[in-house]
């Protein structure tokens, strides 16, 4: 049951704490407030112990609720407001609801470990167990907070799905963005860090927008800073050894000092590749999109999709979707201090059923691959990669075009 309610007063009693009276909307008879209740993705009960409140002071207003957060913590700062219309989501719709989320956790598990198999050379267990990590903002680097994490998840015990339920339906409507990752694999057992991000960690405007949304759920596999291209498969465990690590990025130096004409844009390309993976591993962005007809000149044959990801206000990156007759290209933008320094561009093209004469939807393979680094506006290295029957093969000329559409999209967004 989901029921919604005007805030009429916060305060705080120097005892027990915080405090939401609210009044409810559409009130025809009083309700009993089930323990486990979210009030706008906050978890709260009914203080039935504090006296009913009076309309005008005449009569005692039944409509009327006193709510108390269940965390010691109590809600965020200028979260809720008086005059808020929120939402008080019931156990028992939310049971409902995690039921099907939990499926949805579940299903996407084999697809986790297929994606670490097609990555690296690990033998992946398909039993596995999680651990339980917060995705908060923080100034600290990347690679600094990514340590800082990894000494915290070291010391916690990892819980079955079963465990780790109960935590899940405290959160669930608090929660924003979700990624399952693996944290460490054996041929025995594969951790899976269960990393959450809060809607109460957004932007309060945003936040508001999306109070009432599910949480989004993705699953990711940590890429090694040292790669150097799609094609090398890693260790799954590269983050835990530390020696292999330093070895490995030794050797990037090192082999860059060889090249006395190509090491600043050497380093320069390792230096947006780690941007780039960054942004990839980092969560909370702002995302908005246009379809189609909002950023295409003429509309193709299967549509498209433009998304752009928003950190702290700044784009980031953007994504655009282009499907054709037989083809789908898909070319990512990826942004620094609002400048363009890297996109990367996939084709995919259906396969060919001769028999009906007509293209199989269902079968769609990667045939070509594009990559571009910019520096200061300027194109400094390439790399292509097979063709589609669309396009053809990758020109530099493509890098032109990305430069500008990548401006064109900015201004899209600006707007909206």
């Amino acid at each position: 049951m989901v029921l919604s309610f005007k805030i009429i007063k916060l305060f705080n009693h120097h005892n027990r704490g915080q405090f939401i009276a609210a009044r409810q909307l559409n009130f025809k008879a009083p309700v009993v407030i089930q323990e486990g209740a979210s009030l706008d993705g906050v978890s709260v009960y009914h203080y039935a112990e504090m006296s009913p409140m009076a309309k005008n002071y005449k009569e005692p207003g039944f409509d009327i609720y006193v709510f108390r957060p269940t965390e010691l913590g109590g809600y965020p700062k200028d979260y809720f407001r008086e005059g808020q219309i929120v939402e008080l989501v019931q156990i028992d719709h939310l049971n409902m609801v995690l039921t099907k989320f939990g499926n949805e956790i579940q299903e996407s598990i084999p697809k986790l470990i297929e994606l670490a198999r097609s990555l690296t050379w690990n033998k992946i267990s398909e039993n596995y167990k999680f651990i339980l990590s917060e995705i908060r903002n923080s100034d600290k680097d990347f690679h600094e907070q990514q340590k800082i994490d990894k000494k915290k998840n070291d010391k916690k015990i990892p819980i079955t799905f079963a465990e780790l339920t109960p935590t899940l339906q405290r959160l669930y409507a608090s929660l924003y963005d979700i990624h399952l990752q693996i944290y460490r694999s054996t041929k025995s057992m594969t951790i899976i860090d269960f990393r959450y991000y809060l809607k109460s960690s957004l932007e309060e405007t945003y936040r508001q927008k999306i109070l009432s949304n599910p949480p989004m759920l993705h699953c990711k596999v940590p890429m090694p800073p040292w790669l150097s291209d799609g094609k090398e498969k890693f260790d799954i465990n590269w983050l835990h050894r530390q020696w292999l690590k330093s070895w490995k990025l030794f050797w990037v130096v090192f082999l860059f000092s060889f090249s006395v004409f190509s090491q600043t844009d050497n380093i320069m390309i390792n230096k947006i590749q780690k941007i780039v993976q960054q942004i990839n591993n980092d969560s909370g962005y702002t995302i908005k999109k246009l379809d189609n007809d909002e950023f295409l000149d003429h509309t193709t044959d299967e549509g498209g999709e433009l998304t752009a990801y928003f950190k702290n206000g700044q784009l980031v990156k953007i994504i655009e979707w282009i499907g054709l007759s037989s083809c789908v290209n898909i070319t990512e933008y990826y942004l620094q201090d609002n400048k363009l320094i890297f996109t990367y561009t996939k084709g995919s093209q259906y396969s060919y059923n001769e028999s009906s004469g007509n293209f199989d939807r269902n079968k769609l393979s990667n045939t070509m691959e594009c990559r571009f680094y910019y520096d200061n506006d300027k194109l400094i290295r390439h790399a292509f990669k097979g063709e589609t029957r669309c396009g053809g093969q990758p020109t530099l000329s493509w890098a032109k075009n990305d430069m500008e559409e990548c401006e064109r999209y900015k201004k899209l967004f600006m707007k909206k």
